[in-house]
């Protein structure tokens, strides 16, 4: 629901939520399959962003403002995953490096919002992602393993226990059929 900036400023307002400028169509499409839509908020603790405001409050309005921005537009996602990787900002600066406890606090913030609304929430990520931005927290929510690209018909073997992290179990691996020349991407889940 967020298209990668989830402040616009420096606030915990729910209200400046960021929002996809696709995502009526998108959530359309999503629902003409035969099982409920999710939805994925990408995730960041840009600390030199936010302000004043600690990272577990930040996490909390970032599940405030998805579910805000998800009822403007009459999305009820089956499963909010969060997004978390290595390409968003984790740090003072966004220029690459971590604060495990900040990214922790944050991450667990939005979880209990979206807990405390009776929402599932599970987290989109790999096992080295999640180490280098968390450390060792272990939330232990539903993983759709990232970055499976092995064939397709080798999915599965992501769905195994040693691929699990942070405390969960592995409901979905994303898998990379073949090349599309860089047109769009191929990945299934």
């Amino acid at each position: 629901v967020s298209d990668g900036h989830p402040w616009n400023g420096a606030s915990s307002d729910p209200n400046n939520f960021a929002g996809n400028p696709c995502i009526d169509a998108e959530w359309a499409w999503a629902k003409t399959s035969p099982n409920p839509p999710s939805a994925y908020i990408w995730m960041g603790h840009p600390n030199g962003v936010n302000g004043s405001v600690p990272p577990y409050t930040y996490g909390q309005a970032i599940g405030a403002g998805a579910m805000l921005l998800a009822s403007k537009h009459n999305m009820q996602p089956a499963l909010w995953w969060l997004d978390v990787e290595t390409a968003g900002c984790w740090d003072t600066n966004c220029d690459g490096g971590t604060d495990p406890a900040g990214a922790s606090a944050t991450i667990q913030g939005t979880i209990d919002y979206l807990h405390s609304k009776e929402q599932l929430v599970g987290v989109y990520s790999t096992g080295q992602q999640w180490g280098v931005i968390t450390g060792s927290y272990s939330p232990g929510v539903p993983l759709w393993y990232a970055d499976w690209n092995d064939p397709r018909a080798q999915a599965y073997l992501g769905c195994t226990a040693d691929h699990a992290f942070a405390g969960g179990s592995i409901w979905m691996v994303q898998s990379n059929p073949a090349s599309t020349g860089g047109q769009f991407d191929p990945d299934y889940s």
